[in-house]
């Protein structure tokens, strides 16, 4: 076998869809490997533990996420947060924000009364239904 030979066999080999190939002539070795065309990929999930809440809820109302995301507290980084312990809201307030998809979704007050505790951190990713803020009525 000449070198014409050998780079005949590597033309051959490249454009096959054989992706392995090993040769032994006379003690001479060829071995041959193609890297896969398609790219790899390894899913990696950055997870915390979730941290255990308490909600007091026995006089409170509980306002819940009414879709997965992101919780913001307040409209912008810059901003003060919607409400605060111990504000007193009106029903329709804005209390916070839930972003999914790009789109901001308005967090309102089910009714008046004062926030007793927000349960969800700023920037936090929440599921469905997850207590955001509990507010004891004023009724």
């Amino acid at each position: 076998m000449n070198i014409k030979d050998v780079y005949d066999l590597l033309d051959r080999f490249e454009n096959s869809n054989i992706s392995e190939l090993q040769l032994e002539i006379d003690g001479a070795k060829l071995m041959c490997k193609k890297h896969s065309e398609e790219p790899e990929y390894k899913v990696v999930r950055h997870t915390k533990e979730p941290e255990e809440k308490t909600v007091d809820a026995t006089t409170g109302i509980e306002v819940k996420a009414k879709i997965a995301g992101t919780f913001y507290r307040a409209p912008s980084p810059e901003s003060e947060p919607f409400v605060q312990v111990g504000q007193k809201v009106k029903k329709g307030d804005v209390i916070g924000l839930i972003e999914a998809m790009k789109i901001m979704n308005d967090i309102v007050a089910p009714e008046d009364g004062v926030v007793s505790q927000i349960v969800a951190s700023n920037e936090e990713l929440v599921s469905f239904d997850d207590v955001l803020i509990v507010i004891d009525g004023g009724k």
